[in-house]
Order: C-alpha cells, then sequence, then structure tokens
C-alpha cells in the first residue's frame, strides 16, 4: 500500500522543482510551465505538470491530485495540495532537469531533507 504522505510530499516536491526552475530564470512562469517527470532511480515516477494560472496536476500509479503552486525570490517553491502546505528548495543542472529538495512540510523543516533530493526531466512545455 502506498503511503498518502509520501505521494503528497512527491507530488509537492515535483511542484517545487518546477517553481525553483522558474526562479532561476527571468521567465518564472513561461519556465516551470510543462510536465515533468520524476526519475525512477530515485523511487519517484510522478509526472508532474504546471500551468501558467500557478495549477499543477500529479499523476503517480494511477492516483491524479490537484494543486497550486508559487515561486519565491529565495528560490523556493510553494505547494499546496489537499489543504497541506510543502516549501521546496529548487535547484537546476540543466534547463531540462531540476531537482527538488524539500525544506519543509506543514510548516515544520523536513529531517534530512537533503537527502530526499528528487531529481525531474522535462517531458513537454
Amino acid at each position: 500500500m502506498k503511503n498518502p504522505i509520501r505521494s503528497q510530499f512527491v507530488f509537492a516536491f515535483a511542484a517545487a522543482v518546477g517553481l525553483l526552475l522558474a526562479a532561476c530564470s527571468g521567465k518564472h512562469e513561461n519556465t516551470i510551465v510543462g510536465k515533468w517527470k520524476g526519475s525512477k532511480g530515485q523511487g519517484n515516477e510522478a509526472v508532474v505538470t504546471f500551468t501558467k494560472d500557478g495549477k499543477m496536476l500529479s499523476e503517480e500509479g494511477g492516483r491524479t491530485q490537484n494543486g497550486e503552486y508559487s515561486l519565491s525570490a529565495s528560490n523556493t517553491v510553494s505547494v499546496k495540495i489537499d489543504n497541506m502546505a510543502i516549501e521546496f528548495g529548487i535547484s537546476f543542472s540543466t534547463p531540462d532537469e531540476m531537482i527538488l529538495t524539500p525544506k519543509s512540510m506543514g510548516g515544520a523543516p523536513v529531517p534530512g531533507g537533503e537527502s530526499a533530493a528528487a531529481k525531474f526531466t522535462r517531458v513537454s512545455q
């Protein structure tokens, strides 16, 4: 049985990665907008889609969740899914590869967040 908290975390993490990409470029909305897929090697096969209007859609294991996201100037992506707020740090190894690192979940720091970082690859824009 899949852990629902982990699924929400992965979804939020994906969203945060997209937001970080946007924060690193001059065109936030256009940079993060699109579809991103998590790397299989990290146990994350989520596909996350970010839209221009701050909405997001996460698909993982046949489960779909809707949420919202916002970017900050401090390379942080804030994601809200099912009334849970999650913040991620974002970095990019290339314009099409995003790494999301969990910072906080529900306002509480995420212990060992660095070890929970997830990589996402752009599928389409």
